[in-house]
């Protein structure tokens, strides 16, 4: 009788000790598996942080170039020497920061890594770089119908007698004109940085696929 409950007792230990070593290593996988997923989701937010900047500021210069073109389509019309020198400001500061834009991820294209999350930003980032791209080219369209055949020099007076056009004195439409071809030539140098980045912008989404 002693031998049978020794038995039964010593069974019992070994099936309490077989449990929670089961158990143990369950949760030993289980706490393994967390760990590894708290991992990713802290690799994921560090790896993406520059990504996520340039993206962030290419949109505010789109939203800018937006108003810009908003504005020059009374360019030559209703649009007066202030309006057409604050238009000029405006790309002198969308150049500036497409260029540190630029910069920006001409560094991350040399240390980006093919991860399916830098991949989505890369591509994200390359279609704002094209939205940019066309927007430029547009506006530089409507300064060139500015200075053609249609632009303010047409309607520029032959007779000495003329003071005005359309309320307007030939001094101010010669101030006007001149502004609009500083205009031009800042649009264009905006141009040269807006196809910049574009390349830039593809190379790093080809690397990060």
């Amino acid at each position: 009788m002693k031998l049978i409950k020794s038995f039964e007792y010593k069974k019992f230990i070994a099936f309490t000790l077989t449990f929670f070593l089961m158990f143990g290593v369950s949760y030993a996988k289980k706490a393994d598996k967390l760990n590894l997923k708290n991992n990713k989701q802290t690799l994921t937010e560090t790896e993406t942080p520059k990504l996520k900047q340039i993206l962030q500021e290419l949109i505010k210069q789109n939203e800018h170039m937006d108003n810009v073109l908003y504005e020059m389509k009374d360019l030559g019309r209703n649009l007066g020497l202030t309006q057409i020198s604050s238009l000029d400001l405006t790309l002198n500061i969308i150049n500036k920061n497409l260029e540190r834009i630029s910069l920006l991820t001409k560094e991350e294209l040399i240390k980006i890594q093919p991860i399916s999350n830098n991949a989505i930003y890369a591509k994200t980032i390359l279609n704002y770089a094209t939205k940019m791209d066309i927007k430029v080219y547009r506006a530089q369209k409507i300064i060139k119908k500015s200075l053609s055949k249609s632009s303010i020099l047409r309607d520029t007076p032959n007779s000495k007698k003329s003071k005005k056009i359309k309320g307007k004195s030939l001094l101010q439409i010669i101030k006007e004109q001149k502004t609009i071809q500083k205009l031009a030539k800042n649009l264009k140098n905006l141009k040269y940085t807006s196809k910049k980045l574009h390349a830039t912008s593809k190379w790093l989404f080809i690397v990060a696929k």
